[in-house]
């Protein structure tokens, strides 16, 4: 079977897909989560040649006073212009071939027909560009399809999109998924596992000595601003204090004292 519409090039696998978003969501401390559906979708886009001129008056003439030209792209489905996907588009063409995806997809429906592509498109370019739409011509209009992953993730009964370009692998979306708090005892494992590595311990220690410092720093700040406000000093100074417990860096000074008094006990 084949698409009514040239497909661009699908280069990433669905097993891939989920592997970008899986990765997403351990960089943001998520460990427990319903991935949910993965789904193939096939959205309808207008590649095509502008040009443009501005005007501007002499002597009771109008002349033109700028030009440009240049490529566009339409999202056919959102009707919003995409100039950022121009040169990857570019890029694939030369991969691009009508048959339908052997995986289970669906396709997105644009509102755009052979009647009113044209206009459309002026109208588009015209808006993006801020300019009078007369002042638009569009040529070499090519239809395509674009193929992306969609993904919806359940966090903490919440449910969050999150979308895969199948060409190149980026990921959208990401910037609404929380980054889980993680516990104490998380972080004493890690920390653990990293002073295995003398190395690290030289870095922990470097890093509390900036820390403690700071801390110092807007502890004096707030108790010096306690005549403003009063109850602004005191939720600082209680953030103060969670931020430095919760560190790594204060765990390891934990274990250091800790191992001293073993140390005084034994002896």
């Amino acid at each position: 079977m084949y698409l009514g519409n040239p497909l661009l090039p699908l280069s990433l696998s669905a097993k891939e897909a989920l592997g970008k978003i899986e990765a997403v969501l351990v960089s943001k401390n998520w460990k427990d989560f319903d991935s949910g559906e993965l789904k193939l979708v096939l959205v309808p886009y207008f590649l095509y040649n502008y040009h443009y001129h501005t005007e501007k008056e002499v002597e009771g003439k109008k002349i033109v006073e700028s030009s440009k030209d240049g490529l566009l792209l339409l999202n056919g489905s959102s009707l919003a212009i995409e100039e950022n996907l121009v040169k990857l588009i570019q890029k694939n063409l030369g991969g691009t071939n009508q048959e339908v995806p052997q995986i289970e997809h669906e396709v997105k429906k644009t509102s755009i027909t052979k009647a009113t592509q044209e206009h459309i498109l002026k109208v588009k370019t015209a808006q993006f560009f801020k300019i009078p739409k007369d002042n638009v011509i569009v040529s070499n209009v090519k239809q395509l399809m674009f193929p992306i992953y969609k993904s919806f993730i359940t966090l903490q009964k919440k449910t969050y999109e999150i979308t895969i370009n199948a060409i190149n692998g980026d990921v959208y979306e990401t910037n609404e998924v929380p980054t889980r708090e993680k516990g104490f005892m998380e972080i004493t494992q890690e920390t653990l596992r990293d002073l295995r590595d003398p190395k690290a311990w030289l870095t922990y220690t470097k890093g509390l000595a900036i820390e403690t410092g700071k801390f110092l720093a807007d502890k004096n700040e707030s108790l010096s601003s306690v005549t403003n406000d009063k109850k602004v000093v005191g939720s600082n100074k209680e953030r103060n204090k969670l931020s430095f417990l919760s560190s790594k860096k204060m765990l390891v000074i934990i274990i250091i004292l800790a191992l001293f008094l073993i140390y005084l006990a034994l002896a």
